[in-house]
């Protein structure tokens, strides 16, 4: 043994370093057993527990620095712990920092810690079906609901963006939740210039992590705290929240609208191609051209249609939705209260998107139902059989 070292935080929690790897004693030395986790076999030297994030710093002397985050769980765990099937444990305290982390592979160095709540929980078999984990505020709405994925969900190929998946292997799991609230809903195609779908990220203040695995249900209650480097209040980022979550509810009615919009225009179309030949088509035409004109119009002005790759932005101006994605990165862009002008912006972009909100509303109660009736007044079939062009 090279090294022994008492963790401060847990009475009788011993660490050793040996010639060929770490070991961890819960008694006080009477038992040991291995803490190697992916730490290769090495000589080591020296023991160092990191006091505030209580974090364990392992030094090898010449092999570089090996560092286990988060030593909570070592904390929390005991012989009942140990025999259960399930148990949730309670998350460290997690701080609002900003930044990202970027993921290295096949690289000489570690990775930083997660930027997020780490949650940990252990399952002693695997689980026949998902399992589900939900964040809750401290009045117990839900925020985020994650899942585990199935086995016939592993093989599909899915280029819309996944949720995180929840890990439920038997043993320690541990999931990463990144503070945020739900993003703004997506639009197919739909590229921004310098925009954010992002949801935004949660205030300080106590949340909860409820674990379901089968009929059983767990929680802990965690603690999100402020960066101490920033002046902000709790007030100003509070305020920050609110109008985040305003804009992002704001960009998801755009892009609601948007598709009823493509999806009236393609209910169009399709019925038009369908009486190509219908001898009723010319009665039934302008008034189909008309409905789509407008539906044009209205989603022309909400979104930038002509904009097929990020750069086509210089030749063609972004829309409403774009600017207030635009907006959400502005109001985002550091832990602070937002400007007077930024509720300014976000009132003028309200009321024009919601001017042609108002547009969609009218035509769906006025020209659509006129369309309809039309169609319906013509008696035109569902089904019918074209003459067969004759040969010259």
């Amino acid at each position: 043994t090279r090294v022994i070292r008492e963790d401060p935080n847990r009475k009788g929690l011993l660490y050793a370093g040996t010639e060929r790897g770490i070991y961890v004693s819960f008694d006080d030395g009477e038992h040991w057993q291995s803490l190697q986790l992916n730490l290769p076999h090495t000589p080591i030297r020296d023991i160092a527990i990191q006091p505030r994030e209580k974090d364990l710093i392992v030094a090898t002397h010449g092999r570089g620095f090996w560092v286990l985050d988060d030593l909570s769980v070592l904390y929390q765990m005991t012989p009942e712990v140990a025999r259960a099937s399930v148990h949730l444990f309670q998350p460290r305290p997690a701080y609002r920092m900003r930044g990202w982390q970027v993921k290295r592979k096949n690289v000489p160095f570690g990775q930083n810690p997660p930027n997020g709540v780490l949650i940990h929980y252990y399952l002693k078999t695997k689980p026949d079906s998902t399992i589900q984990l939900e964040i809750r505020d401290e009045k117990g709405n839900v925020i985020q609901t994650f899942h585990s994925r199935k086995k016939e969900e592993k093989s599909r190929k899915k280029k819309k963006k996944r949720k995180p998946t929840l890990p439920a292997k038997a043993g320690l799991n541990r999931f990463v939740w990144d503070m945020r609230y739900p993003d703004a809903e997506e639009l197919p195609g739909a590229i921004l210039w310098g925009g954010t779908l992002r949801g935004p990220k949660a205030v300080p203040g106590r949340y909860q992590a409820v674990l379901k695995v089968g009929n059983r249900t767990f929680s802990q209650w965690f603690e999100i705290r402020k960066d101490p480097r920033i002046s902000a209040s709790l007030q100003d980022l509070q305020k920050q929240f609110d109008l985040l979550i305003q804009i992002r509810d704001k960009i998801s009615e755009a892009h609601r609208a948007v598709k009823k919009i493509r999806a009236i225009r393609k209910q169009v179309q399709d019925f038009l191609g369908h009486l190509k030949e219908h001898p009723l088509q010319s009665e039934i035409k302008p008034l189909a051209d008309s409905l789509t004109a407008h539906l044009d119009s209205i989603e022309n002005a909400i979104v930038q249609t002509k904009i097929k790759s990020i750069q086509d932005a210089l030749n063609h101006p972004i829309r409403l939705n774009n600017k207030l994605a635009a907006l959400a990165s502005v109001v985002a862009s550091a832990d602070a209260a937002p400007t007077q002008q930024d509720y300014e912006v976000f009132h003028d972009l309200s009321r024009r998107l919601d001017a042609q909100l108002h547009r969609l509303d009218e035509l769906t109660k006025t020209l659509v139902p006129k369309f309809n009736q039309l169609v319906q007044k013509k008696a035109i079939p569902v089904i019918w059989i074209p003459e067969p062009s004759s040969n010259p």
